[in-house]
């Protein structure tokens, strides 16, 4: 099966990009038990009828970027409808939540919810099928909802470019994204030119360098490419392909030219990425290494 073949079938079996970025941890996991004011519009003259009901979660952490949530429980303590703060401490700390969205006869079911990181909210919205009376117990023991935070945990700017990427290829900004994967692959590779300049060829101007050139030595160092051998390398040679293709397309793109990007361009330039940091870490000694190496993200 050829290269191109396998690495789609990697990818078609899992979220390739999201994997990735948690196994490099620039992705962790968080959960979180938060109080909840819930909204409803019901009145005294319509006190009966079932009703929705929205409310809006903060969080006024700057440095908090959360990636992806899941919702895994909501609702009251069902220890007679008390929720004291040793409980919330102690559901926190063991992972576990006793949350009831069910009571009396009333019940809360969760019908979306919608992050927005420029603004650091979450709004979730319910349909509340239940009472006034039942919206006062609410307010009166307390409503939680229990998360799982997939967030931003990078401590370069490289990493954090990928994510704001598949950010914006989900909300098909197609340009944008594949210009900034790009931007984290040559942040990338000048990081680690820097690095080979300051330790091993102080002598060189490597950063000097067109980013070309760069690429190419950086590669031919990690894999230790002899001369003799016409500096030859599968992986490089993948790599070196991929990189000229992208490199006059990337310049298309920020000049204006390509306007038509589309999200497997995006793609073609983040399997680049991942190629140039698997090649860099464990310098496989060809293509087929190369993927055993992606298939374990």
């Amino acid at each position: 099966m050829r290269f191109e073949e396998q690495l789609l079938n990697i990818k078609n079996k899992a979220y390739l990009y999201t994997k990735f970025l948690i196994g490099i941890e620039a992705l962790s996991y968080e959960k979180r038990l938060i109080p909840l004011y819930l909204d409803t519009n019901h009145t005294f003259e319509r006190k009966y009828d079932n009703t929705f009901a929205n409310a809006i979660y903060s969080y006024e952490d700057e440095n908090l970027h959360i990636y992806h949530l899941e919702v895994l429980q909501h609702g009251m303590y069902s220890d007679d409808y008390t929720a004291s703060i040793d409980k919330i401490e102690s559901a926190l700390n063991n992972e576990e939540t006793n949350l009831e969205n069910e009571f009396n006869e009333a019940k809360v079911n969760l019908n979306d919810y919608k992050l927005n990181n420029r603004d650091k909210t979450i709004l979730f919205n319910f349909e509340f099928l239940g009472t006034m009376n039942d919206a006062f117990t609410i307010d009166d023991w307390g409503y939680y909802i229990y998360l799982e935070l997939l967030k931003d945990n990078s401590e370069n700017f490289w990493s954090f470019l990928l994510i704001q990427s598949e950010e914006l290829k989900e909300e098909k900004r197609f340009d944008l994204a594949f210009l900034l994967i790009f931007s984290a692959l040559e942040n990338y590779l000048n990081l680690n030119i820097e690095l080979l300049q300051n330790n091993y060829y102080k002598e060189l101007n490597l950063e000097g360098m067109n980013l070309k050139l760069k690429y190419s030595f950086l590669l031919k160092d990690k894999l230790e490419v002899s001369t003799g051998d016409k500096e030859k390398h599968p992986c490089k040679d993948l790599i070196m392909k991929k990189f000229s293709e992208l490199y006059k397309f990337r310049n298309s793109v920020a000049h204006g030219k390509e306007r038509n990007i589309t999200e497997q361009d995006c793609e073609e330039c983040f399997d680049t990425f991942i190629f140039t940091y698997i090649t860099i870490n464990y310098k496989p000694k060809n293509n087929q290494e190369l993927l055993n190496y992606i298939k374990k993200y």
